[in-house]
């Protein structure tokens, strides 16, 4: 494999039940990444995603590390996650996803490719997860799906895809944006406002949110939400407030930017 070191003993201390033995077997395999064979120690590392942090909190840095130096191997690993998003369970896809988004550029287009052969709502939703975690200007090629699915009959993907927006705008440039995909994004996202599901509400303000604190919206749109937060929080006395707690919080936390 072009250095030695024995690759059994690295499998051994991954998968022991001793924190520092797992932590000191991925140093072993981030050290030595650029010389293990792609699918020797994949399925080994990803053992540690289906760990139950509820049961064991303790193992928190260990499913962190796992879940960086599985991102290490690159290009080589995209299918293989991709693959396991829909063959795995929630804790587990979750930590798929985020190796994905660590990759960055280079798994969007898989992503998409996926997206487009599943109809799997839950797969779907979990690659829309992974593509909010990717920090690359690129990620813009998503913006049309990504804006489509917050209208979506499944209230998963359209919650996802409603706090994607707000992920995708939060870390690229304002010169990186359409200005025309930007436009269609904030109305969008001031229809979501309406959701009857409170969670796509909140999650609505707070792309809005990082939109007002990135400086991406201009003082007319500045106004109109601060007019629309005003009536969630019931200081509009012509509206109703919003009844749910979580969409009053956003609704606080966005007039306490703008």
């Amino acid at each position: 494999m072009g250095k030695s070191f024995d690759v059994n003993h690295i499998i051994d201390l991954i998968s022991s039940e001793n924190k520092e033995k797992i932590l000191q077997g991925l140093e072993e395999v981030e050290k030595n990444v650029n010389f293990i064979p792609t699918g020797t120690i994949e399925d080994v590392i990803s053992t540690l995603f289906f760990i139950d942090l509820g049961d064991h909190p303790e193992m928190i840095e260990v499913k962190e590390k796992a879940t960086k130096v599985l991102s290490k191997f690159g290009k080589n690993v995209i299918a293989y996650c991709i693959k396991n998003l829909a063959e795995t369970d929630l804790k587990a896809a979750l930590d798929y996803a985020r190796v994905l988004g660590i990759i960055g550029k280079d798994a969007l287009d898989p992503l998409l490719d996926e997206y487009q052969n599943t109809t799997c709502g839950d797969t779907r939703s979990f690659i829309l997860y992974a593509i909010s975690k990717i920090k690359d200007k690129y990620v813009t090629k998503s913006l049309p799906l990504i804006i489509s699915e917050t209208s979506s009959q499944n209230d998963e993907i359209r919650d996802t895809a409603t706090r994607t927006l707000g992920k995708i705008f939060e870390n690229i440039d304002k010169k990186d944006i359409d200005p025309i995909l930007f436009e269609t994004a904030y109305n969008i996202l001031i229809n979501r406002i309406g959701d009857f599901k409170a969670p796509i509400r909140a999650k609505a303000l707070r792309s809005l949110g990082k939109l007002a604190k990135s400086d991406l919206i201009n003082q007319k749109q500045k106004n109109q939400l601060k007019v629309i937060c005003k009536r969630i929080l019931g200081e509009d006395e012509k509206y109703e407030w919003d009844r749910a707690f979580i969409v009053r919080k956003e609704a606080k936390d966005i007039l306490n930017h703008i």
